[in-house]
């Protein structure tokens, strides 16, 4: 009886304000639907910031701004959901990009860093990790592979050593502990 009083109680609500880039709009609309949303609301924004300056950063200056009404007990595991979404969409370009860069100056390279980053996925499921590993590739295998060319391959040390540092903050997390699992092909539980 404790149970059908305490499931049919009324629950506290939050208003969650989402802000991403307006493309991206009705995708994070469907992702907080999936948490029994009572109220979603799309408005328009705009960035503040010069236009230059967020072209010359490849930024999107047009946002979609999505205001919530959450229960309040879900709030902890929908920033947890929004998190891991907003940095599977938004991470992982870099190295991917750099991955097809390796790959067009030497496959061999490409090689290497695509089967570092994903034995190292499905061993561990963390994805910073695999990245971090296939940026340290990319470094290693510029030095070896292409210690005829210089400039390449100190371009290719560069931009490796710039990946490691972009991951600071996955490092440390990885460090702590704290750096969550991700599941690349959306399929099963996160863990």
């Amino acid at each position: 009886m404790n149970n059908t009083i305490n499931e049919s109680a009324i629950k506290k609500l939050k208003l969650l304000i989402t802000v991403v880039d307006r493309p991206k709009g009705e995708f994070y609309l469907d992702v907080l639907g999936q948490y029994n949303v009572n109220f979603q609301m799309v408005t328009n924004g705009q960035g503040t910031a010069n236009s230059q300056l967020l072209e010359l950063l490849g930024l999107e200056p047009h946002k979609a701004v999505i205001l919530s009404v959450v229960r309040e007990d879900l709030v902890e595991e929908i920033m947890n959901c929004l998190e891991d979404k907003f940095h599977s969409v938004r991470g992982g370009k870099g190295i991917l990009s750099g991955w097809f860069i390796a790959w067009t100056i030497d496959w061999r390279i490409g090689l290497l860093i695509g089967v570092v980053f994903f034995v190292t996925y499905l061993i561990t499921k963390y994805v910073s990790l695999g990245s971090v590993l296939a940026s340290i590739t990319f470094a290693v295998g510029f030095a070896v592979f292409q210690h005829d060319h210089v400039y390449v391959m100190a371009g290719g040390i560069f931009m490796g050593a710039l990946c490691v540092f972009m991951h600071r903050a996955n490092i440390l997390r990885l460090i702590r502990g704290e750096e969550r699992k991700t599941n690349l092909f959306g399929k099963g539980n996160k863990s």
